[in-house]
């Protein structure tokens, strides 16, 4: 069962990481649409959605030498897929150098607490969920560079916490992006046609669960 290690310096971390994180959402949406009412539609959500997920990590972590990393993946998380549901893209001038940002914050990590094996399991983990998103892109070609990038990205916080936490947050991707679907069919009373769907999102929201339940 996961330890939970509240505290409130940790809680008030997150909500602050997250307010920002929020406003960088609103602002990315807006920017990549170069349409302000676009950026004013995301403030509140954005917000929401950002104070939930800081919280939930700072509840996760507490006080300890592995938060700053997490924070700093809904920091990155947000914008990221705020942008791919405006534009149906995820800009590599973002994503590029969060990467090895994300490696250089779960090293400190690792020195900081001797854990060096699971900063290795990290880095190959990463690599492992770039390269299967990768053949399933080729396979079927329903995602994007992008998409597979971003899977990368987020394999190297959950593999950091573990095999079954990588292949936990790969799950709940899809599952998360069938649900939307089926309550899209529902609500619409049709299959959407033309209608592609930003997967970025959905990795971005799987993998932050699965760090919350790892």
């Amino acid at each position: 069962m996961t330890q939970l290690h509240a505290a409130p310096l940790a809680l008030a971390a997150g909500a602050l990481v997250g307010t920002l994180a929020g406003v960088l959402t609103a602002g990315a949406a807006g920017r990549s649409t170069g349409r302000p009412d676009t950026q004013r539609r995301w403030v509140a959500p954005a917000l929401t959605s950002g104070v939930i997920a800081g919280v939930g990590i700072g509840v996760r972590f507490g006080t300890t030498v592995e938060l700053p990393a997490y924070l700093f993946l809904v920091a990155v998380a947000l914008p990221l897929s705020a942008i791919d549901v405006a534009v149906r893209k995820i800009p590599d001038r973002i994503l590029a150098p969060a990467a090895p940002a994300a490696i250089a914050l779960l090293a400190l990590a690792a020195n900081s607490a001797g854990a060096y094996g699971d900063l290795g399991r990290a880095v190959l983990a990463g690599i492992v969920s770039l390269t299967a998103y990768l053949a399933l892109a080729l396979a079927t070609g329903q995602l994007g560079l992008g998409d597979c990038k971003a899977a990368g990205f987020c394999g190297i916080f959950l593999g950091y916490l573990g095999w079954t936490a990588a292949a936990l947050g790969v799950l709940l991707a899809f599952v998360l992006a069938a649900a939307f679907v089926v309550a899209r069919m529902v609500m619409n009373g049709t299959t959407p046609r033309n209608k592609a769907l930003a997967f970025a999102p959905f990795i971005f929201s799987g993998a932050l669960v699965a760090v919350a339940v790892s």
